[in-house]
């Protein structure tokens, strides 16, 4: 790694640098300012918009090395360095190479999700939604958790497993995040599906984690989709918390699914419209779906209740 000043042989070498004295993954913005702010570095920056041309010449990096850049991406902007992360210098949230957030769907860089076994215990004779105050999310610890490939087809699964996704949503206050209702859903009304109010992911052997008491940690994945969907380039703050296990055959979309939910707490408020390409999220209230509460789909309505039980305890 190029340490000392007088001796980078190009701009990369001047952002290894930078991020080297970083103990977090930092957005091209804050690269571009710590440069600026150095006479010795300043006159590496370059173009109109230095910020853009730091994430540019980072992006390019990364996608033209094929997984041999000294850099990773975190969240849309935000960069780290390998040999940190490899080396557990970042705290435990930012263990997770970022995953590219797309409208209910996620596009993974690994192919094995993680399955249960159903067999051997009691817990999943239990339907419907099973509270953390029951059934904690250290139970994982205690089930036999397998890895599966992911593009296997359904009917060669091994029998007697279910595979495991998180399913989450975002809170401030009195209010979550969801989809805004499209010009579709407006003219058909009763056609185009229940409303949604969370999130979800495959948990996969990307979430194993070692700082983790139960062994696997989707935060990394909710705080990247965070910085994405609310364009804080890792500067906002979410405290995540685990509701319970939701484990319910009726709805065939979810069937042989067992869902990890969680809240994601922010800590201020975002404003949609001015987030570039996040005009189809809108804030809610929890009081507004509870006169809509037949129209949210299975998940969600288990998400609702569990939200609303976590207003009347506090």
């Amino acid at each position: 790694m190029a340490e000392e000043r007088n001796n980078f042989q190009t701009a990369l070498d001047v952002f290894e640098y930078v991020l080297s004295k970083k103990n977090y993954p930092t957005s091209a913005s804050e690269i571009a300012e710590t440069i600026r702010n150095d006479p010795s570095l300043r006159d590496w920056l370059r173009g109109k918009t230095p910020s853009k041309t730091v994430q540019a010449r980072l992006s390019v990096d990364i996608l033209e090395a094929r997984g041999g850049s000294r850099f990773f991406r975190f969240a849309p902007a935000v960069y780290g360095l390998k040999h940190k992360l490899d080396a557990g210098e970042y705290p435990a949230r930012y263990s997770q190479k970022y995953l590219f957030w797309r409208r209910r769907r996620r596009e993974l860089s690994h192919s094995y999700t993680a399955c249960v076994s159903t067999g051997g215990t009691a817990l999943w004779t239990r339907r419907g939604f099973l509270s953390s105050e029951h059934f904690p999310l250290a139970l994982l610890r205690h089930l036999d958790i397998r890895l599966v490939e992911k593009n296997t087809p359904t009917n060669d699964w091994p029998q007697g497993i279910k595979r495991l996704r998180y399913y989450y949503c975002f809170r401030h206050r009195d209010q979550v995040v969801r989809y805004r209702r499209s010009e579709f859903d407006m003219r058909h009304e009763g056609r185009s599906g229940n409303r949604a109010i969370g999130f979800d992911g495959w948990v996969t052997e990307n979430h194993i984690s070692m700082f983790s008491r139960v062994g696997y940690d989707v935060s990394a994945s909710i705080f990247a989709d965070a910085n994405t969907i609310f364009g804080s380039e890792g500067n906002i703050e979410i405290d995540v918390d685990f509701l319970g296990f939701i484990n319910d055959d009726s709805d065939k979309r979810n069937r042989g699914i067992i869902a990890l939910v969680f809240v994601a707490n922010l800590s201020k408020y975002f404003d949609f419209d001015d987030i570039k390409g996040a005009r189809d999220l809108e804030w809610v209230t929890l009081h507004s779906h509870s006169n809509n509460y037949h129209s949210l789909e299975n998940w969600s309505k288990y998400l609702f209740m569990a939200l609303c039980q976590m207003k009347v305890s506090s």
